[in-house]
């Protein structure tokens, strides 16, 4: 089974972590693929040929739905196309921000596609959970991986538990909530949508959970 592993950011960095193979260690040339966040947009190299992956924030004082962080979130989008034309562009959907759920990110490539310039997407399910939402967890995650494990802009899988950090649920590594069996389950069922990617803690011990 394919997997990668979302890491850290390294220090002296511009980015907020690096997905890529088991073995690379971490080394953003052989990961290809870097995760920033809105604020480090202006630190991406015009000549990023390869993947970004933009996780928007959320949680502010002023939620992101509104139109003000909204229009922000977009102008912000438009930088990133112009700042890096030739990489591939993938956003990581997280509740509470400007792409949270299945209509915001459905919202989201289509008015990329209007533009001509594509994005991808990282499907993380535990991610567009709320606290809130965890008491029927299994309901959503069916909702969430029914309508986009098969997505064709689905970029990749992100397989984690989740535990409740203030008004968020944080990924955790796999085994480390109650959200694992279940996840691991429907993911199954939706087909084992891969590339699988996994938090770089206890690695050994979350690819033990995966089914062989």
């Amino acid at each position: 089974m394919q997997v990668r592993v979302l890491r850290h950011a390294q220090p002296g960095t511009s980015a907020a972590g690096a997905i890529g193979p088991e073995n690379s260690g971490g080394d953003q040339a052989q990961d290809g693929a870097l995760v920033i966040e809105v604020k480090q947009i202006q630190g991406v190299a015009p000549d990023f040929v390869s993947t970004l992956v933009l996780r928007p924030s959320g949680g502010g004082d002023v939620p992101a739905w509104l139109p003000g962080p909204r229009a922000e979130f977009h102008t912000s989008v438009l930088a990133l196309e112009q700042a890096a034309p030739r990489a591939t562009l993938c956003i990581w959907p997280a509740a509470r921000a400007a792409v949270s759920d299945v209509p915001s990110l459905r919202a989201f490539l289509n008015a990329a596609l209007e533009r001509a310039r594509p994005w991808l997407f990282l499907l993380d399910p535990v991610s567009m959970l709320t606290p809130e939402m965890l008491g029927n967890a299994e309901d959503h995650l069916i909702r969430i991986f029914e309508a986009l494990a098969a997505h064709e802009a689905r970029w990749a899988t992100l397989l984690c538990d989740g535990v409740v950090e203030g008004e968020d649920v944080r990924p955790v590594p796999l085994g480390s909530g109650t959200l694992t069996p279940v996840l691991l389950r429907l993911w199954e069922r939706a087909g084992r949508p891969g590339p699988v990617v996994l938090l770089e803690e206890d690695l050994a011990g979350q690819r033990a959970l995966l089914p062989a």
